[in-house]
């Protein structure tokens, strides 16, 4: 979700390009009506699964024969990735430690936007990070994303905030004794337009 910004920012920059986003089937639904982006989507046992299979999966789907730039928005590097990388015929590739470098070598301590536009800006040569502020944080959501948040969730009335406080990797997660410290706060206060 962090991405939608310094996506948007780069369709702005450049919205002649032809882009193609590989998500896992977890994040997906984040990019379906994102205008302007073909989304390929990864099976969910990718890991487990050869390279002439994840390339099957992805064939088709309307996945070109090659590109001319592959880049990695994680801001971390990841075997995995690499890997997936590996498997697709572009040009340029350009990944963290291949081509592309954060602040003082590392995320931390900046807000993962900020460090997807620093990414975006240097494989694309574009300015996505002044204009993160131009663009929505939220993703678009579809009439089924209503739905399944409906049967879920059942009907809300009022305002509420939803929190997902887990990273995908342990490291980048937040001590529990500051997540109970923040839950203790937002529970006392008669308003969330603060957060």
């Amino acid at each position: 979700i962090k991405s939608l910004p310094a996506l948007r920012a780069l369709v702005a920059d450049l919205p002649n390009t032809e882009y193609h986003l590989l998500a896992s089937h977890y994040n997906a639904s984040l990019f379906v009506c994102e205008p302007h982006v073909h989304l390929h989507v990864l099976a969910p046992d990718w890991e487990k699964t050869d390279d002439e299979s994840i390339l099957k999966h992805l064939r088709s789907g309307a996945w070109p024969e090659s590109f001319d730039t592959v880049v990695s928005l994680l801001c971390d590097p990841c075997e995995s990735t690499d890997g997936l990388m590996g498997l697709v015929p572009a040009k340029n590739k350009l990944a963290i430690g291949n081509g592309l470098q954060l602040p003082n070598g590392s995320p931390a301590h900046r807000d993962e936007s900020i460090n997807i536009a620093i990414l975006i800006d240097q494989a694309f040569q574009v300015s996505a990070l002044p204009k993160l502020s131009w663009f929505p944080r939220r993703p678009v959501l579809s009439d089924e994303d209503r739905k399944e948040a409906n049967a879920k969730m059942g009907t809300k009335n009022g305002r509420w905030l939803a929190l997902c406080p887990f990273a995908g990797t342990a490291e980048r997660n937040q001590p529990l004794e500051n997540w109970l410290k923040f839950f203790a706060k937002i529970t006392a206060l008669k308003t969330f337009q603060f957060y």
